[in-house]
């Protein structure tokens, strides 16, 4: 039997097995259906040529939902049976989150639509939350009902298989993420594109440049599945939690993985998602302990909800009606009743929680923080962060109100702070800063709103401020210097006012004007011309306050080029990425040649995430004619293909057997990734000038003179490295430090 084919009836196999022991597993246990990973045959199916993503045909991927938490909040989720769902840990999920499944278009409200509430939320005990250490972040999701199994609503299996970038040749990735990198237009119908499950190797190799180690519970996959999809953005961490989904046989799916918010898709060609195969274990002993809810479980009245013996008696419903905290007897005190540090006294009641400070809560669950605050005239009120000076906690949501008496104004000092830069931010009205800004602040008003946000990851120290009432009346309040970025400052009888130059804006020039950064917006480009064009500020470090985006359309008069010479290239990988065209460029190696349009227009698109490291980019476009007019001088088609010149360019005329662009694509019954011999038997393409007779007749061995080696161990020639193509079928060819 064929290695591939053993490999899926393996598969299958354990599908099966999986499925007949779950529905063995008595009333409440057959939560997994007969049939998982399969879509309506009348339903479209997505096709394997797709670039940069496009809309979902209706009902193509039934088990993929989403999740609101906020108004502008969301997450995605996939649905493995008809009471249980995945998610990502840092989707932060709670009861009061809603979850839709069966819907293509967000607009939709027709009855295909379903949507659930959160009964329960269940979370890896092994999982870690802190920066690129995450590990093991999956979340299950039981729903308050069951799912009703239609042609929009299907349950996917889950992936066993522990050797996935072997064992599937055809995945997918779908999503509502960003249109594109550097617009925030979200889209209103489902996308999806190709994608592919990389070695481990690779893995690491890819991600070691931006310092992410990837671990066993860590899997990647290609942002696209074929040359043109290298630049596709549909896995970008914007996705939280969008599924990798594979099948060998387009009849049963399986989720592969689930993204996480350490993707940086976007800049490293790469998606990093939580490994499904990794998390079975834990999967299996939720639904089985749910399913079989014995003592010294407790069934809730419902006949679905199972309540853990810790849960009983807690103060917190966990079954729907409420019916495990009605006969109680009086709580005691246990080792895990009061968190954080708190301590538990008994009662007559139950319990007592002294709680440490910066907590509160019946448990000393809640951070403490957020409060009125009243500032009597000649008197300074010190304000800090929760916990300060040591670290502050993720997942802050902290709010104050700061009065001044009447007339009066709030003056901030800022004694410290030390934020996650970029991530955790503090917001004084609408003026957000995420480190030490060096200078006072005023209010415009008698009151200050004070904010502070996080994100579930790394934290830091916080702040510590100095607020006290001001009299500005007669005062020149210029004098302390307090707009930023080259504002004029204008002395009022309240307060002062500030002239903010390009690209700056809000009250104190603080903030970034995204509209104003990019200087022009169109370039045109007279034969034999040229510009320069830059980053704001280049060649000074972007401050970690200038998150922004620009685009750049040039353009070059009719029949000729756009040629772009790349003379400083400095930026944060992954983070802060140039875009030309469809292509990526980002890191601190400045690239040693130019890169060249496929017509007269190209599109410069740039994203700077404010790391406070990146210093920018400088280019300089020119109008370009190749040498004699003749594209085909350079020998740009592949396998034998005729070049014939055009005005956009040229074309490849490909021979039989071949497509692409550059006739870079074989056709052949074997598949993507494959080599089909000269006796028709079919390998793997990483079996091809390996120094073994893979073929049986050697023509996997032909024309192996070896100038670049992949890691996946096949040899290609030199001209194909750095040429876009994904002539490894591993894209190693196009990975610096080779290009």
């Amino acid at each position: 039997m064929p290695a591939n084919i053993n490999r899926l009836v393996t598969s299958l196999a354990i599908s099966l097995v999986w499925t007949v022991i779950l529905v063995a597993a008595g009333p409440h246990g057959a939560h997994l259906p007969e049939e998982c990973g399969t879509r309506s045959p009348h339903l479209s199916r997505p096709q394997p040529r797709i670039f940069r993503g496009r809309d979902a045909p209706t009902g193509a991927w039934p088990w993929l939902g989403r999740i609101d938490i906020g108004e502008s909040f969301y997450c995605h989720t996939v649905l493995i049976s008809r009471h249980w769902a995945l998610a990502e840990l840092d989707c932060v999920i709670d009861e009061n989150s809603v979850v839709i499944f069966g819907v293509t278009d967000q607009d939709d409200q027709s009855s295909a639509r379903q949507e659930f509430g959160i009964l329960r939320v269940y979370t890896n005990p092994e999982a870690v939350n802190a920066g690129p250490n995450e590990e093991n972040q999956l979340t299950m999701i039981r729903l308050d009902n069951p799912a009703n199994i239609t042609d929009y609503v299907r349950p996917i299996c889950i992936n066993r298989l522990v050797d996935e970038w072997d064992m599937y040749e055809n995945c997918w990735i779908a999503g509502w993420g960003d249109l594109n990198n550097y617009d925030e237009e979200k889209p209103r119908i489902l996308q999806e594109a190709p994608s592919g499950v990389l070695t481990p190797e690779v893995c690491r190799n890819q991600n070691a440049a931006i310092g992410k180690p990837i671990h066993d519970s860590e899997i990647c996959g290609l942002a696209g599945g074929n040359a043109d999809g290298l630049n596709n953005p549909r896995a970008c961490t914007t996705e939280r939690g969008a599924p990798m989904m594979c099948s060998n046989d387009n009849q049963n799916w399986y989720v592969v993985g689930l993204l996480t918010s350490q993707g940086f898709a976007c800049g490293n060609n790469t998606s990093i998602y939580t490994r499904v195969s990794y998390q079975t274990e834990f999967i299996d002993a939720i639904i089985n302990r749910v399913a079989a809810c014995e003592e010294p479980d407790y069934l809730c009245s419902d006949g679905i909800t199972c309540v853990f013996p810790e849960e009983l008696c807690d103060g917190t419903e966990q079954c729907p009606a409420g019916d495990d905290e009605v006969t109680c007897e009086v709580p005691q005190c246990m080792d895990t009743t009061c968190r954080n540090g708190g301590t538990c006294t008994d009662n007559e009641d139950g319990y007592t929680c002294e709680c440490p400070i910066g907590w509160s809560g019946i448990q000393c669950e809640t951070v403490d923080c957020g409060e009125n605050i009243s500032i009597p005239i000649g008197t300074a009120v010190n304000l800090s962060s929760p916990f300060y000076p040591n670290d502050y906690p993720g997942r802050l949501q902290c709010e104050w109100t700061v009065t001044a008496p009447e007339g009066y104004k709030v003056l901030v000092e800022f004694m410290d702070v030390d934020l996650q830069v970029s991530y955790d931010f503090l917001y004084l009205n609408d003026t957000y800063f995420s480190a030490d800004p060096g200078k006072n602040f005023t209010s415009s008003s008698e009151i200050l709103d004070i904010r502070l946000t996080s994100d579930p990851g790394v934290a830091g120290r916080g702040f510590l401020l100095k607020l006290s009432a001001v009299d500005v009346a007669g005062v020149d309040e210029c004098s302390s210097s307090p707009c930023y970025n080259d504002a004029t400052c204008t002395d009022e009888t309240d307060g002062f006012s500030c002239q903010c130059q390009a690209p700056w804006a809000g009250r104190i020039c603080y903030v970034p004007d995204e509209d104003q950064f990019c200087g022009d917006q169109d370039v045109i480009l007279a034969p034999d011309t040229s510009r320069n064009i830059t980053s704001f500020d280049y060649p000074n470090i972007n401050s970690y306050r200038a998150r922004y985006r620009c685009k750049v359309i040039i353009t070059a008069p009719p029949g000729r080029k756009i040629y772009v010479d790349f003379q400083d290239l400095g930026l944060y990988p992954a983070a802060d990425i140039l875009y030309l065209n469809n292509y990526i460029f980002t890191g601190f190696e400045t690239p040693n040649k130019g890169f060249i349009s496929d017509g007269n227009h190209l599109e410069l698109g740039y994203y700077n995430w404010g790391t406070g490291i990146s210093y920018g980019f400088h280019v300089v476009v020119s109008d370009y004619l190749p040498p004699g007019g003749d594209e085909c001088i350079s020998e740009p088609c592949q396998n034998g293909g005729q070049c014939l010149e055009n005005d956009s360019g040229f074309t490849c005329k490909c021979r039989r057997g071949f497509t692409g662009k550059f006739c870079q694509t074989g056709l052949s019954r074997c598949g993507r990734n494959h080599f089909q011999c000269k006796n028709g038997r079919c390998i793997k393409a990483s079996d091809v000038c390996d120094r073994r007779n893979n073929c049986g007749d050697g023509s996997d061995e032909v024309n192996c003179e070896c100038e670049f080696h992949c890691y996946n161990r096949r040899c290609i020639p030199q001209r194909y490295v750095c040429d876009t193509m994904n002539n490894c079928g591993d894209w190693t060819d196009e990975l610096r430090p080779n290009c």
